[in-house]
């Protein structure tokens, strides 16, 4: 007599029977596919089954935690041809690490045996193997979008596969990528505290929806420039949107901002709009553009906008850069590097204020701050930080080693040169500055009352999780009007070095190994001996080398004291890399 077949069994033979309707509709990638920092990314036709696996792993990863997770298609800065997918933790932070290999193995699975087989291994690994259909009746999984045409179709096919496995699926529409991070970790709220997930304990269940995103950037953005005993307004600000869901977000910003002040809302006129005549998403507008090119987006000329102040989103609205011509018509970029100058040196002084020494060291009686740089940055921005007594510290090129980077302090800061950056407050720092205030709220206020008051609407107003275009842009003006300062001061305070970035065709990358923050080559140690020598010919010389992470070349970035300098600096590099790694054709 036949055993009967168990729950979990019958399960399995459903699992197969849906799987292998899927994969006759959905062919898996022809190559292939790395799931990194942003996801997958690639051609939008070809992701069709990695989108529905990765449906499939959103579920996996919910059931394993007790908590949702987020899935955001969009492909960020890509042109629209692209798309993209990641997986948001209940954290509201990026996948854990562990969990990219079970992506990458889902997404590749070349047969329905090979996509099974690899759903037990994540199942039996995270402990879920015998529970698999109960733990998913509580999985959830929140849906996020951009503007792409492909996006819709692309989000079903997740939703799908989340839903095969039982998860409850909640699309949330047209979204920013950091409003997804947002919902995700306030929705989380009780988990993180319950179980220590994630870094920071801060977070509100009321903030957890697309509602509550803008009440919680509105109100610390208002209370923040009521400190201000200047009575500046915000400066008024021309965004450039990209052609991304960054327009539908900042005209919604416009609306809640004027529920305090017709005035805020009035701070912002929008531009390069989604669905606007003649434009298509991220084509020669948005933030990657700008900063990558040095140029102004499309619509913006000396002519028609001397004095006028530009933020330029990127596609998803995760990275920011602003710019403006000056009277004369002489063009300024305003990048990640002057980003993080302006919003760290407001921390350090306001922190001064307060009495906490902003030392950089991290387990002192007081809270420790720094300020987390790439190799990337401007040498001016380094310069300036620290005669300001910033501390600064050093990661490797890519948001997520900055981000890890930044939490090693009480309160780090982030900023890429490309604009993508944040401020984090660790929950010790939170329980400090809290404890500080019911203090001070006994005795009659003075600076360090205020002092504080400002760090933590800082901590409300600038996104916990991730880069946000629109919170950062919103802080820059709230400190802009805090010190008083117009766009053309902020923009004097240091000049950038000229630079050079350039690449270079090896035969074979993985012969030159940097060391941990990319700044010094270890191997061959012949080439960083070229590379010193080289730069000790210029005044203020900096230069490095790095492999690329997806193709033969090498990356060479050099900095010197005039143009001319910082290109020939640049080809010296280039020169030592042929004498010493050798050279091919990408």
């Amino acid at each position: 007599m036949a055993e009967p077949e168990t729950p979990a069994a019958l399960w399995i033979e459903g699992l197969r029977r849906a799987l292998a309707r899927e994969a006759a509709t959905r062919p898996k990638a022809s190559k292939f596919l790395k799931y990194g920092t942003a996801g997958f990314r690639d051609k939008w036709e070809m992701l069709t089954s990695a989108f529905f696996r990765v449906g499939l792993l959103a579920a996996l990863r919910s059931a394993s935690t007790s908590g949702a997770v987020g899935v955001m298609v969009t492909a960020s800065h890509n042109k629209v041809q692209d798309n993209g997918v990641k997986i948001i933790d209940p954290s509201g932070g990026m996948l854990k690490s562990s969990w990219e290999g079970y992506a990458m193995a889902l997404a590749n699975a070349e047969t329905l045996d090979d996509l099974l087989a690899e759903l037990g291994r994540i199942c039996e690994a995270e402990g879920l193997s015998t529970q698999a259909p109960a733990a998913m009746q509580a999985a959830e999984v929140l849906l996020g979008r951009d503007t792409r045409p492909h996006s819709p179709e692309l989000t079903l096919c997740v939703a799908e596969g989340a839903s095969l496995l039982g998860a409850r699926v909640q699309s949330m529409g047209l979204l920013s990528t950091p409003q997804l991070h947002t919902i995700v970790r306030n929705r989380n709220t009780h988990l993180l505290v319950e179980t220590g997930l994630g870094g920071t304990l801060f977070g509100k269940p009321s903030w957890a929806s697309e509602d509550g995103y803008f009440r919680m950037l509105t109100e610390a953005f208002h209370r923040l420039l009521s400190t201000s005993s200047t009575g500046a307004a915000p400066m008024a600000v021309l965004v450039d949107c990209a052609g991304g869901v960054g327009g539908h977000k900042m005209a919604a910003l416009q609306d809640y901002l004027a529920d305090y002040s017709a005035a805020y809302g009035a701070a912002y006129t929008l531009t390069n709009l989604p669905g606007q005549e003649g434009l298509e998403l991220n084509d020669d507008c948005g933030a990657e553009y700008v900063q990558k090119q040095r140029l102004p987006p499309q619509g913006i000329s000396a002519e028609e906008h001397r004095g006028v102040t530009v933020a330029s989103l990127d596609g998803d609205a995760d990275r920011i850069v602003f710019h403006y011509h000056d009277d004369d018509g002489a063009w300024h970029l305003l990048d990640g590097d002057k980003i993080a100058t302006l919003i760290a040196e407001f921390i350090v002084d306001e922190m001064r204020a307060a009495g906490l020494a902003p030392t950089g060291v991290s387990g002192t009686e007081g809270i420790s701050f720094g300020c987390v740089q790439t190799a990337y940055a401007n040498g001016a921005s380094c310069i300036y930080l620290e005669g300001q007594g910033v501390p600064l510290k050093k990661a490797k090129t890519g948001v997520k080693y900055c981000h890890h980077a930044a939490e090693e302090f009480d309160i780090g800061c982030y900023f890429e040169a490309n604009g993508h950056g944040t401020v984090i407050f660790s929950e010790k720092a939170g329980r400090t500055l809290e404890s500080l205030r019911a203090e001070l709220d006994l005795q009659p206020r003075d600076r360090r009352a205020l002092a504080v008051d400002r760090l933590l609407l800082v901590r409300q107003l600038i996104n916990q999780t991730v880069g946000d275009a629109i919170s950062d842009l919103l802080a820059v003006q709230a400190i802009l009007a805090v010190k008083g300062w117009s766009v053309g001061d902020w923009d004097a305070v240091y000049a950038d070095l000229p630079s050079r970035q350039n690449k270079l065709a090896v035969e074979d990358r993985s012969l030159v190994k940097p060391n941990a923050d990319e700044t010094r080559v270890l191997e061959p140690a012949a080439l960083q001996a070229a590379i010193d020598a080289a730069v000790a010919k210029y005044t203020t010389g900096r230069a490095f080398v790095r492999p690329s992470g997806t193709e033969d070349v090498v990356r060479i970035y050099a900095e010197a004291a005039t143009v001319e300098q910082a290109d020939q600096l640049a080809a010296d590099v280039a020169q030592a890399i042929r004498e010493n790694v050798g050279s091919g054709s990408a």
